[in-house]
C-alpha cells in the first residue's frame, strides 16, 4: 500500500525555508512528511524550484505557496497553527496570502542570512 503520509517539499537552501519548517515540524510529527526540493521528483516537481509545495498522496493533490503552507499548518497538533492554517486559506484572507508569499519568496535572498543555511 503506498505511503499516505502527505509530503511537504521546501526549497532547503533558503535560510528562510529551513527556518519555518524547523519551528513546524515539530508540531506536525507523524502527520506529515518533510523533503527539500532538491531530493525530490514525484508529483508538484515542477513547483519545487520556487514554491513551497504540499503533496496529498492519496487522493493525489499539489498545494503550492501560500495554499500549501495553509494546508501544511491545518495538519499541525498546535491549535494556534491550525487557526493561522485556515485564516491563510479563508475565502478573505486567501489572495492577500497569495501575495505575502510571493513578496517573501521573491526578497528571501535580501534577509541578513541570504539563502544559505547551515545548521
Amino acid at each position: 500500500m503506498p505511503d499516505s503520509t502527505p509530503l511537504f517539499v521546501y526549497d532547503q537552501d533558503c535560510a528562510f525555508c529551513q527556518r519555518f519548517v524547523d519551528a513546524v515540524r515539530p508540531h506536525c510529527a507523524g502527520a506529515v512528511d518533510f523533503v527539500g526540493s532538491r531530493d525530490y521528483e514525484g508529483a508538484g516537481a515542477e513547483w519545487t524550484g520556487a514554491s513551497s509545495v504540499l503533496v496529498f498522496r492519496t487522493p493525489p493533490r499539489v498545494c503550492v505557496e501560500s495554499e500549501g503552507i495553509g494546508e501544511l499548518l491545518r495538519l499541525s497538533d498546535s491549535r494556534a497553527l491550525r487557526l493561522l492554517g485556515r485564516l491563510i486559506l479563508s475565502p478573505g484572507c486567501a489572495r492577500v496570502s497569495r501575495v505575502v508569499y510571493r513578496w517573501v519568496a521573491g526578497h528571501r535572498s535580501c534577509s541578513p542570512e541570504g539563502c544559505a543555511y547551515s545548521p
